[in-house]
């Protein structure tokens, strides 16, 4: 399931899980290295995804993230053309993408545009 041990590098690797080991020696064959803490960071990178002037019908939309985040951090909506009394609502909102439905202020879903900026990191690798 692993592969051949290699030594660590800094760069960008897609990869599912890490498994690491410490590889001891000493010059002196009556000195025992002895390790009291070892620490790996790992830092996924940022990823922004957006759209601009998305049509919105009467039956809603979902705004796919390919391919999804491995965590999203967050999500802003800007909506276009409202009159006084619509609104949105976003649902399933999840590192997949969401789903948006405009409304005017009697509930009745209208047709509306948007712009959104997603925000998040890593990728998730099917």
């Amino acid at each position: 399931m692993w592969s051949d041990w290699r030594e660590a590098a800094t760069g960008d690797v897609a990869t599912r899980a890490y498994q690491m080991r410490l590889a001891l020696s000493s010059v002196d064959d009556n000195i025992t290295p002895i390790v009291a803490r070892a620490e790996l960071t790992v830092d996924m990178p940022d990823r922004i995804l957006s759209g601009n002037n998305l049509a919105v019908p009467t039956g809603g939309r979902r705004i796919g993230f390919d391919p999804p985040y491995f965590g999203l951090t967050g999500l802003s909506v800007s909506a276009q053309g409202l009159r006084f009394g619509d609104f949105y609502e976003i649902a399933n909102k999840d590192e997949s993408g969401f789903d948006i439905v405009f409304k005017d202020q009697s509930g009745t879903p209208v047709e509306r545009t948007f712009d959104y900026v997603a925000a998040g990191y890593g990728k998730v690798h099917a």
